[in-house]
């Protein structure tokens, strides 16, 4: 099965998604942004009711004047079953279940930022 251009736009839009939400957040609220740079995966953890694995390994990086990232996703491969997470695969995420894919941790997050998760409302203040 091959990954569609629509499939990948979404992905990425889920991504960005991500990134926006925790950019704005730390752009309103400077005491969330340090403990965000010094316990990301805590924070994330937090911030979207999920559990990140052990096996995932989060990052933080802040651009300066002078200093810039680009980021370039891991090759998204088609899925086993399917092409969206199953309600069951979802649960288990959500639930703290173990995963190994973070293909999938991002989908879950993006979800939850798409559908109106409560954490958006803490960009308000």
């Amino acid at each position: 099965m091959k990954i569609t251009d629509i499939q990948l736009k979404e992905r990425i839009m889920g991504r960005k998604a991500i990134e926006a939400f925790f950019a704005t957040r730390c752009q309103k609220d400077t005491d969330f942004k340090k403990q965000l740079l010094a316990n990301p995966k805590s924070i994330i953890e937090q911030e979207m009711d999920i559990s990140i694995p052990c096996c995932i390994n989060t990052i933080i990086c802040e651009e300066t004047p002078r200093r810039f990232y680009l980021i370039i996703p891991l090759k998204i491969e088609p899925p086993l079953s399917g092409d969206e997470l199953s309600d069951t695969e979802l649960e288990s995420i959500s639930g703290g279940q173990d995963i190994s894919d973070h293909h999938a941790l991002i989908h879950l997050m993006a979800s939850k930022l798409t559908s109106g998760y409560s954490a958006l409302d803490n960009t308000e203040q």
